[in-house]
């Protein structure tokens, strides 16, 4: 019986006797079950999902010694799945569980965190989340745009909304939560490079324009026809305008096509970070999961994902790192980004 294996589990714990500090993160074995900390324990942390059963353990525990016990639980019965655990099953509701008398006889510090705390919490994380979201769009604007001259100047019609902003998400997670330690050699090694890129493309316009013209006029000896240097100068100069124009209309192409659904990407990551992933922050932290950023920007981008295809979020993302690696490839033009440490919650 796993009853009886825990019952070993326990006197085990008993005998730690030096044992000062113990977290207890998660679901740990049944939310049933309650760890009796040993008689030298002084602080106590417990996160994650617990029944009433674990309730009633506690209360009955003298916790003797212990000063400090800190609780961020969650109520079991709000995840049925685990009704069908083999035992204790009819114990996990909480619902007008009263306590009354509790057995405490030490305890200095006794700290509860409700779900008050949990979506302070939370909230914290998504701002800072949606801070970081809003600092990489820029540099996801400038990739797309420039992918949207490129193909406009192939001849491409500018795709659909769903596609585009299906695509777009998968390039703000990509670029915020990618290979870091890639995308900050390529940072390190090629940057921005914004005035190199514009100097290059502006000596190929020359060059183009020296090219046609030169080209237009092999056929003519030099004083015929009025060809002289000056004439030479003004006709490459037209030809080098009539590019930069045309460059510059392009730009503006691409710009209004991608202005209006990075707009709308903006609101739509606003609307789900207040109605939707806060809620699933909520329940993250209430089982004692360990919240990186990275977890919020997956779960974060595959909801405006889900959105474009569902009209509905739908989380069914295992992981940030599974799900970064399905997404490591998209239509845009690579983008440089900053290096940003993941931090644990």
């Amino acid at each position: 019986m796993i009853s009886d294996e825990l019952k070993i589990f326990q006197g085990v714990f008993e005998g730690l006797e030096r044992l000062r500090v113990l977290v207890i993160s998660g679901y740990f074995f049944h939310p049933s079950f309650c760890l009796i900390p040993p008689r030298g324990l002084k602080k106590l942390v417990v996160t994650g999902l617990v029944s009433s059963a674990w309730w009633r353990k506690l209360a009955v525990c003298p916790l003797g010694g212990l000063e400090t016990l800190e609780l961020s639980t969650s109520d079991a019965s709000r995840h049925p799945h685990l009704e069908d655990s083999p035992y204790l099953a009819d114990e996990l509701p909480i619902k007008n569980l009263r306590l009354e008398d509790v057995a405490v006889v030490s305890l200095k510090r006794f700290i509860l965190n409700g779900p008050g705390a949990l979506n302070e919490q939370a909230g914290k994380i998504l701002q800072e989340g949606l801070e970081l979201v809003l600092r990489e769009l820029r540099k996801c604007k400038i990739a797309v745009i420039k992918t949207y001259i490129k193909r406009f100047k192939e001849g491409h019609p500018p795709p659909d909304e769903k596609e585009f902003m299906t695509e777009f998400s998968k390039l703000v997670l990509t670029n915020i939560a990618g290979d870091l330690p890639e995308q900050l050699y390529r940072l390190e090694t090629s940057g921005m490079g914004i005035g190199n890129q514009c100097r290059e493309q502006l000596q190929g316009y020359l060059e183009d324009s020296i090219n046609e013209t030169a080209g237009v006029y092999a056929e003519f000896e030099e004083g015929k026809l009025g060809v002289t240097e000056k004439k030479f100068m003004g006709d490459c100069i037209k030809k080098f305008m009539h590019r930069v124009k045309e460059s510059e209309d392009y730009v503006f192409k691409a710009e209004r096509f991608v202005t209006g659904p990075m707009e709308e990407f903006v609101v739509r990551v606003r609307k789900l970070q207040s109605a939707v992933i806060r809620d699933v922050l909520v329940d993250k932290l209430a089982a004692g999961h360990e919240i990186t950023m990275g977890i919020v920007l997956d779960i974060w981008t595959q909801a405006v994902i889900d959105f474009e295809k569902h009209k509905e979020a739908i989380f069914c993302a295992g992981g940030y790192h599974t799900y970064s690696r399905s997404m490591s490839r998209t239509g845009f033009d690579p983008v440089y980004v900053s290096l940003y440490l993941s931090r644990n919650r």
